[in-house]
Order: C-alpha cells, then sequence, then structure tokens
C-alpha cells in the first residue's frame, strides 16, 4: 500500500503520538507530507525537526567516500602531521 500525506497524517495521530509516553523530538526527512503534521505533534508537546536538505554527515556512504579519497590522494599515517598544520592545528593528538 502506498503511503500519501492522509495515511502519515492519521498514523501519527493514532499510533505515534499515542505510543510516545513523553515529550519528544521528532525527526524527519523534508517529504512534503511529513511538514503536515509538524502542529499536529507540537500540540501533543512533541517538537518536529527537519534534516537539512542534504545531510552527508548522516548518509553513512559518504564515509565511504570520504575514505577512497583518503586512499586515491596517497595520504599515509606519516601525512598527518602535515594536514593538521596545513588546516591551522598547531596541537593534536595522535593514538
Amino acid at each position: 500500500k502506498n503511503i500519501n500525506g492522509d495515511i502519515f497524517y492519521d498514523w501519527c495521530k493514532y499510533t505515534l503520538i499515542p505510543s510516545l509516553k513523553t515529550k519528544c523530538v521528532i525527526v524527519m526527512d523534508n517529504a512534503s507530507f511529513h511538514k503536515r503534521v509538524k502542529g499536529l505533534l507540537n500540540r501533543h508537546g512533541h517538537r518536529l525537526l527537519f534534516l537539512p536538505s542534504y545531510s552527508p554527515d548522516l548518509n553513512p556512504i559518504e564515509k565511504k567516500w570520504a575514505q577512497a579519497k583518503f586512499l586515491r590522494q596517497g595520504w599515509m599515517e606519516n601525512n598527518l602531521p602535515k594536514l593538521f598544520h596545513d588546516m591551522g592545528c598547531t596541537s593534536f593528538i595522535l593514538d
């Protein structure tokens, strides 16, 4: 069954909200029908936060791309002091 705005709104109203025992912060993406439930959640004491339109820090594949880029550029462990220096970090700790 496809989910549309009406189904999602009803799910929030009749399933999600009754299951939340304390006031919650609910994080959603920017799907248009998610914005419709903001008032409903607020009326019940919950807060709705939207993810930024693109969240590379929350996307696991972005970490893998960063690792691949790091390896492709030929960085090795002994280049880390230069990397930190180039970034303006004058003191750092390496384990």
